[in-house]
């Protein structure tokens, strides 16, 4: 759970720079209100995380020219480092919960802070447009021994235009004063 919560923690950590394991079985059940694409980018991510994954777990998180800035400028060891800290037990599974689609104004907020990093790393690429996003819980639990340990992570996930699904580690309100220009 500790892996987890420290690869939530070094995502964040990530993000506020450009913004001033075992085997697994998987719960596949599919949310009610998430697309299905959506649902997959989450527990590809959480997979990822158990997995020690970093490249897919970047590929859940930023479009494909920002990965590149992100290895390129080692912003990526502190991400890197908090998987290497380990977990005790497996994935027993992942779920989400209070899925309720963001404003207008967040996903215009999305675009801006991957337009962010672009800046911040001074990498070409075009605009970035989001044209869907949910904020939820992220439920996962963790299985050791007979016992089992459970978390829940506030998050976002947009439809990144062209590149798919990410996870944002933000809430809506800090999306919705990017798009008034709080991010710079």
């Amino acid at each position: 759970m500790k892996k987890i919560t420290a690869t939530i923690l070094s995502c964040i950590l990530i993000g506020c720079t450009a913004v001033s394991c075992g085997s697994k079985k998987e719960e596949n059940t599919a949310s009610k209100v998430l697309p299905a694409e959506a649902d997959a980018c989450i527990k590809d991510f959480v997979n990822n995380v158990f997995e020690g994954d970093g490249n897919g777990m970047l590929n859940c998180m930023y479009p494909h020219a920002l990965i590149s800035g992100l290895k390129s400028s080692g912003l990526t060891k502190q991400l890197y480092s908090a998987l290497e800290m380990g977990v005790d037990g497996s994935l027993d599974k992942c779920t989400t919960s209070d899925e309720v689609k963001i404003s207008e104004k967040a996903m215009k907020g999305a675009g801006v802070y991957f337009d962010s990093y672009t800046n911040m790393l001074k990498v070409s690429a075009p605009p970035y447009t989001v044209s869907d996003g949910y904020k939820l819980k992220m439920n996962v639990t963790v299985k050791s021994g007979s016992q089992k340990d459970s978390t829940s992570e506030d998050i976002i996930v947009v439809d990144v235009d062209g590149e798919g699904w990410k996870i944002i580690p933000m809430d809506e309100e800090t999306l919705e004063s990017a798009a008034d220009g709080g991010i710079g």
